[in-house]
């Protein structure tokens, strides 16, 4: 299944309700280059509603501590995050964030200097509720 902009940043794109393909990412130390490593690690995906869009509150989440799994070894830091159903089913323009949880307990938001961008489109013909 081909995946969003691979270990990458950069806007990721989905039509309204997709599922697929996943998103994958590496997840980088705050020095941008030194992968995490996420040995014993659990990762979540945080995504709401950018802060330009007036009429959400811009904190309201459309998906909130959405499972992750990791990609290949661990000491990589890649992780695939897996729409459900029902995780985009409203269009617009988001911010995303991974949450990294430590088998000591510690946690680290990444990235922690920003947001990524996820974009969900109206299929042709306009907004679809299902």
């Amino acid at each position: 299944m081909p995946t969003q902009v691979p270990v990458a940043t950069g806007t990721a794109y989905y039509q309204q309700h997709n599922t697929a393909p996943d998103l994958v990412r590496t997840l980088f130390e705050g020095d941008g280059v030194t992968p995490i490593n996420l040995t014993g690690a659990t990762i979540t995906i945080r995504v709401g509603f950018q802060r330009d869009m007036h009429y959400y509150s811009p904190y309201t989440p459309i998906v909130d501590a959405g499972p992750c799994a990791i990609v290949g070894p661990a000491t990589d830091g890649v992780v695939s995050w897996s729409p459900l159903a029902g995780d985009l089913s409203i269009p617009g323009s988001f911010h995303f964030r991974f949450a990294i949880t430590f088998g000591s307990g510690a946690v680290q938001t990444v990235p922690a200097h920003t947001y990524e961008t996820l974009v969900i489109t109206t299929p042709i013909g306009g907004f679809e509720a299902l």
